[in-house]
């Protein structure tokens, strides 16, 4: 270990690199406390040395890098389709599966919801509040929306349900 220019470096030796002398600039300035810290670098290095673990790049006796950060914007996917067109596509797939009278009475009724919501964009669909909703209403939404065709009393197939 060494001062050079007002700072402490470690002289490596020479045999590491096939005679040439090579140093490893700490970066600190020569104070007692930065002398202690460098004397217990210079005891790592000599230990690595010989145990055989000595690094060449010297990257693991350097002083840690700050991680370097690259900002990324957020790439936000365009929405295809707003709430009510999506509504629709979702009664289409559900039209062969529930009875006529559940498309006729409970998803018209969920058709006006969706066409009085202050906004259907999907962008921009947890913007705006929702009224909190009470348990028989959540009940009954989810009644509407997800009648297995056993409960109610539907046939599977379109014939059956006159479709």
């Amino acid at each position: 270990m060494e001062t050079f220019r007002g700072r402490l470096r470690v002289r490596l030796p020479r045999q590491m690199f096939e005679g040439k002398q090579k140093y490893l600039a700490l970066e600190l300035p020569d104070t007692d406390l930065n002398r202690r810290m460098a004397e217990a670098k210079v005891k790592l290095i000599e230990s690595n040395i010989a145990l055989e673990r000595f690094d060449y790049t010297l990257e693991k006796y350097s002083k840690p890098k700050a991680p370097t950060l690259t900002v990324v914007e957020a790439v936000k996917p365009k929405a295809e389709l707003d709430l009510a067109q999506l509504w629709e596509r979702y009664k289409e797939s559900r039209s062969n599966k529930v009875c006529e009278t559940t498309m006729k009475l409970n998803y018209v009724r969920v058709t006006g919801h969706v066409q009085k919501l202050p906004m259907v964009a999907l962008e921009g669909a947890g913007s705006f509040a929702v009224p909190k909703a009470t348990r028989f209403e959540i009940t009954y939404s989810n009644t509407i929306l997800a009648t297995p065709l056993i409960a109610s009393g539907c046939n599977s197939t379109p014939a059956a349900n006159g479709h």
